[in-house]
């Protein structure tokens, strides 16, 4: 019994092992022998450092090789508006919020101090209390007009129609996803929502559009900007660049 677990534990270790290789360094073999040799020098030294041999025959091998540097990796676009998003959310304390699509991470944490229900046409895969799954279509949601107090949806209406994400091919898309969630928000409603933008409107098939704030501006009608902050490369700013180029937009807006 013991050896089958050993032989099922070595091969766990190989795949691991032989995954690792073949998904980070198929183009850069010099750098995946540097990077194994580390590796490997390591678990020499852990083996031998005093006490290991009590543990040892629990071991299994799990690389992980790009962890090794000086500062702490953040990716700009979510930290900011994932953090952007729940000072909002803090200080308006909805009673609930309608949710299309944004970082399930996110709605994990902002549905332990408010009621969130999640639309999506697919569904997450685990459940936490607090947090209740709708299945819809953004570009048709179901929900009566004006019947929504707040509606979020975080870096989604950019990437509506392409899809990257199993829905189907629509070159309106965007439009028709800002058409319905305008439509479902009431009078007096908040719908924070984010999205690329760029220096002019673009295609980047199929990964996302990017857009003019001038074209979304004018799909946005009939809602007051009650806050609007604007991220490029890791700085955000407090208004729209075209001579930046690339980035994404943050708007908190009230229907009027």
């Amino acid at each position: 019994m013991g050896d089958k677990k050993l032989i099922k534990s070595f091969r766990r270790s190989l795949k691991r092992l032989l995954y690792t290789g073949l998904e980070f360094f198929r183009f850069d073999v010099r750098k995946a022998l540097k990077l194994y040799s580390e590796y490997f020098l390591s678990l020499l030294s852990y083996v031998r450092a005093e006490g290991s041999l009590k543990t040892i025959n629990k071991m299994e091998l799990y690389p992980c090789l790009f962890d090794k540097i000086a500062y702490t990796p953040v990716e700009p676009i979510y930290f900011f508006q994932n953090s952007w998003a729940a000072k909002h959310i803090f200080n308006l304390k909805p009673k609930y919020i309608v949710d299309i699509g944004s970082p399930i991470t996110f709605l994990g944490i902002i549905s332990q101090f408010v009621k969130v229900f999640f639309v999506d046409i697919r569904p997450p895969t685990i459940k936490v209390r607090g947090l209740e799954y709708i299945k819809g279509d953004i570009k048709s949601l179901p929900f009566k007009d004006n019947s929504i107090d707040f509606l979020s949806s975080l870096c989604v209406v950019e990437h509506i129609g392409l899809g990257r994400y199993g829905d189907e091919i629509d070159p309106y898309g965007t439009e028709k996803a800002l058409s319905d969630m305008k439509r479902v928000v009431k009078k007096g409603g908040i719908l924070i929502f984010s999205f690329h933008v760029d220096s002019e409107d673009k295609i980047y098939f199929n990964a996302h559009r990017a857009f003019d704030i001038d074209y979304i501006g004018k799909k946005i009608e009939g809602f007051e900007i009650k806050d609007q902050k604007y991220l490029y490369g890791e700085r955000i700013y407090d208004r729209y660049m075209k001579e930046m180029g690339f980035g994404t937009a943050f708007l908190c807006l009230k229907k009027l």
